[in-house]
């Protein structure tokens, strides 16, 4: 298995029955509207790169469509749990813990508090922007102040 992989359609069908999996592409769509599944892999995959590249501990696959095999499938329920959320499906008991231990892990990787893989063809860039600071300007203490004045 490679370092850093794909989330497809396919994947969902590996946690989900294809059932729940063609319902939550196929229904409640508009007449002009598409399968929402690739959207929701890419805006999955995105914030994962994000919480990845922010904590500037690690470095990225040149590939924008990958993520570390290590955390594929806690994307792969991620994607099920928003998609389930478009039809305002509730989630099970299972699905709020694992929604709980997404945010943790996101948390964990924008500090650079949990390790992933090095990927084989590294980005040149980050597409996370490095934080920066703010310079404080002392100031020299006001010549005329009501103390100093008192009596006039």
């Amino acid at each position: 298995m490679p370092s850093w992989t794909n989330i497809t359609a396919a994947d969902l069908l590996e946690v989900r029955a294809a059932k729940l999996v063609e319902a939550l592409a196929s229904k409640a769509l508009g007449s002009d509207q598409v399968d929402p599944t690739p959207a929701t892999i890419s805006k999955v995959v995105d914030e994962l790169r994000m919480a990845i590249a922010f904590s500037g501990r690690y470095v990225l696959n040149a590939d924008t469509a990958t993520i570390p095999s290590s955390l594929k499938d806690l994307a792969v329920q991620r994607v099920i749990r928003l998609m389930k959320g478009r039809l305002l499906m509730a989630l099970t008991e299972t699905e709020r813990e694992d929604e709980r231990t997404w945010q943790k892990r996101i948390e964990q990787l924008i500090a650079g508090k949990w390790a992933v893989e090095t990927p084989v063809t590294p980005a040149s860039t980050s597409p996370a922007q490095a934080p920066s600071g703010a310079q404080v300007i002392s100031s020299t203490p006001r010549q005329c102040n009501r103390s100093s004045m008192s009596g006039l």
